[in-house]
């Protein structure tokens, strides 16, 4: 499926941190362009781009059931409560704020986030997150397809 519309899989190797990377991975399976697996939330900074409409996936720990799956339209007061795992000083929301600020904030940002209960580094992503992964490439790839031209960007990454 082609999609001008980046979508920015956030994540590292540290246990069910690793669930942005696993849907990025699902949606590059599936066909789907412009999706970017990264590592920090930092390098959004050289994704985001004010001419686009753009998708974040990234894991979270809000204290609903691990394997939740949340869908925020940017600026959402929900987010700061539903806190994602950055490893580095800089999370989701940060960064977000940084880039309307910069004047690179996308016309309209999606995040989702996925509820996990911790991300150990030699831990195994669990069962139910990695069930969560795959129904959210599920739900990705069908509001991509509802939605048609309109979430289409503006330029070529």
């Amino acid at each position: 499926m082609s999609t001008h519309m980046p979508i920015l899989c956030v994540g590292s190797p540290h246990g069910n941190d690793q669930v942005g990377w696993l849907v990025g991975h699902l949606l590059r399976d599936r066909g789907m362009e412009l999706v970017h697996v990264i590592r920090s939330v930092d390098q959004l900074m050289t994704l985001l781009s004010s001419d686009c409409r753009s998708i974040i996936v990234d894991a979270c720990q809000s204290g609903a059931p691990v394997g939740t799956i949340f869908r925020f339209e940017w600026p959402d007061p929900r987010i700061a409560a539903a806190r994602g795992l950055s490893s580095h000083a800089i999370d989701v929301p940060y960064a977000l704020r940084m880039a309307e600020v910069l004047g690179k904030l996308p016309r309209k940002v999606i995040l989702f986030a996925i509820e996990v209960e911790s991300s150990h580094p030699a831990q195994e992503v669990e069962r139910t997150v990695i069930a969560a992964a795959h129904k959210l490439a599920d739900q990705i790839e069908e509001e991509i397809a509802s939605n048609g031209e309109s979430l289409q960007c503006m330029n070529d990454l």
